[in-house]
């Protein structure tokens, strides 16, 4: 019986019985499997823990555990997943699942809780992107907890060759045709050699973003980093379920994360090859003690970006030199409150210049 096959007959059985445990404690119990296509898979509370790809049997394999092929459904319903990688140096992604990028792929994956108990992702890595899952089509990830994972490549020249970049996303790593929306999740102390401490997306300058589409709801991002770009996330998106033209984040926590530019979020400006710039709504969220060894403690904005109802630390912690093109295209509606109770307690000049040339664009 072959090793992948394997692991197909143990899914089989899985989701007959919601309690079984798999733990790879004799080397080849537990190995990689290709979904079907057309057929659905279900993981019901699952712990498993330490598979490794092997990357001179496995040149050519691009995820850890599972790769989600074509028309075919992968849920996972709560249990652990830790200690897995993805090891291969080039194509070495998605450390637990690799979901293949691309519009007429319809594969899915869908993450949520077994009866309260969440799904936890944790201490898994990843070569290149997505040490816990890279997604490419269709996601919803609900009540999960992402602790610890992260890409471990090194970064080589400007990390612009698609062959050869480290793409990031210490947790998510999302394609040129995702559509993903996350509630309810934790993603704490990720990290990425890279762009995207928990979560980043396919470079602009690599694909055409204009299928993909991510909405975040009430999540918190604690404690992630990035080398470059994006602490807790690095965004190239610009469209969602709920906001047309751009990404979406709604009462979400950001807090502690750090990168060289964009400590919590760097919303990038650079066009993919359709010529579209990142878009992103930020509603009713909080950044605290984010930091960057550059520009945007709390958020780097290069693209187009609109904020309501947020703490406006989020802006007062931008550098001055970033604060001319970022007002350009910057929207702040019913935040002005908050930001004078900052400058109060802070008595910054230098705040209070940048909160005098926002007020100028206010919408009320």
């Amino acid at each position: 019986m072959s090793n992948t096959k394997h692991l197909a007959d143990l899914l089989k059985v899985c989701s007959i019985l919601p309690a079984l445990v798999i733990m790879p404690a004799v080397a080849g119990q537990v190995e990689r499997v290709v979904t079907e296509t057309g057929k659905e898979y279900t993981w019901t509370n699952n712990t498993i823990s330490g598979f490794s790809t092997n990357p001179k049997e496995d040149a050519t394999w691009d995820a850890g555990l599972v790769k989600v092929s074509k028309g075919s459904t992968l849920t996972i319903e709560g249990g652990n997943y830790s200690n897995i990688k993805s090891a291969h140096d080039v194509c070495g992604v998605g450390g637990v699942v690799g979901q293949s990028s691309n519009a007429t792929n319809n594969a899915t994956v869908v993450v949520k809780d077994y009866k309260g108990s969440r799904a936890q992702f944790k201490n898994n890595s990843a070569y290149a992107a997505g040490c816990a899952m890279l997604l490419g089509r269709v996601a919803e990830i609900e009540n999960a907890d992402f602790i610890g994972n992260s890409v471990y490549g090194t970064v080589i020249g400007d990390n612009s060759n698609s062959d050869t970049s480290i793409d990031g996303g210490g947790a998510l790593f999302f394609g040129s045709s995702s559509i993903v929306a996350v509630e309810n999740s934790d993603f704490v102390s990720n990290t990425s050699t890279s762009d995207g401490g928990a979560i980043a997306m396919r470079a602009p300058a690599m694909g055409d973003n204009s299928a993909a589409k991510l909405d975040i709801f009430d999540d918190r991002f604690s404690g992630n980093s990035a080398v470059m770009k994006g602490g807790a996330i690095y965004s190239t998106f610009y469209d969602s379920k709920t906001e047309r033209n751009a990404v979406y984040i709604k009462g979400s926590q950001f807090e502690g994360n750090s990168a060289a530019s964009g400590g919590a979020i760097y919303n990038d400006g650079v066009p993919d090859k359709k010529d579209n710039k990142a878009s992103m709504k930020i509603v009713d969220s909080d950044f605290t003690e984010n930091t960057a060894g550059g520009n945007g403690a709390a958020i780097f904005n290069k693209g187009n970006l609109s904020i309501l109802d947020s703490d406006l630390m989020a802006i007062l912690h931008m550098d001055i030199m970033v604060v001319p093109f970022i007002i350009r295209r910057l929207v702040i509606s019913r935040c002005w409150m908050r930001a004078l109770t900052v400058i109060r307690s802070r008595l910054m000049i230098l705040q209070l210049v940048v909160l005098l040339q926002i007020l100028v664009k206010l919408e009320i």
